[in-house]
């Protein structure tokens, strides 16, 4: 968290050193996880993720520097909320339910266009990459005997530096998406939805580990996540 807020407070140093291109947005994400759990036990098994989405929150700040009339790059910063629920499967059968919530440092860098309908309304299509670092999380598991268990993640990039205090549960402390999305403008009130699809594994468990002498197992996640957002934007 206070990653967040120092590279916040250089972001607004630098918007408000020219605040015509500086932006602010508030938004509902509904997030969840696509992808499979491969078990390896003589033969290789793959059990898609039964997972529905996961509410949060995205706010934070963006800035448009203009590279030709219409056209814009816009940098953003913002602190969202993503994660899932669902079901997993696991070797021996068992089926444990999670809710997990993941919350990001996000970092996109968009193309964004502008068409301009009249001098009040413009119409907007947004795309580019983002960058996403973990501050926080949890995991809440019910197993099969519906008690639930409730876990601090462990935010980490390998996953042989996992805390084994059997408190934490290990979760990809970085991953990588890409946005595309449409949005109007009224005035100086920008209303977007955009659409951001896991480019990387978002679980550390992304290469095969052995826990005992009879199986394998991975687990190759992407994190997708709708989100609609409303935003003002700083104009002469």
């Amino acid at each position: 968290m206070k990653k967040f807020f120092l590279l916040l407070s250089l972001f607004l140093g630098i918007s408000f050193g020219n605040a015509q291109g500086f932006g602010v947005q508030l938004g509902l994400n509904s997030a969840k996880l696509s992808g499979e759990q491969i078990i390896t036990d003589g033969t290789t098994e793959s059990f898609p993720i039964k997972s529905s989405a996961k509410s949060g929150l995205n706010m934070g700040l963006n800035y448009d520097f203009e590279i030709s009339e219409n056209l814009y790059v816009q940098p953003g910063l913002y602190f969202s909320q993503k994660g899932t629920k669902g079901d997993f499967v696991y070797p021996w059968g068992s089926i444990e339910k999670w809710d997990l919530r993941v919350n990001y440092l996000e970092i996109p860098v968009l193309i964004k266009y502008k068409f301009e309908i009249n001098d009040d309304i413009s119409i907007l299509g947004l795309a580019g990459p983002s960058y996403n670092l973990g501050l926080s999380g949890e995991l809440i598991s019910i197993d099969n005997d519906d008690k639930p268990d409730t876990y601090d993640l462990d935010l980490i990039n390998n996953y042989d530096d996992k805390d084994n205090d059997g408190n934490t549960y290990a979760w990809k402390k970085t991953y990588f998406g890409f946005q595309i999305g449409a949005g109007v403008m009224y005035q100086n009130f920008e209303l977007k939805l955009m659409y951001t699809a896991g480019l990387s594994n978002a679980s550390v468990i992304d290469k095969s580990s052995s826990n005992n002498s009879y199986y394998a197992y991975k687990e190759d996640f992407k994190q997708n996540v709708f989100s609609i957002n409303l935003g003002y934007r700083f104009m002469d």
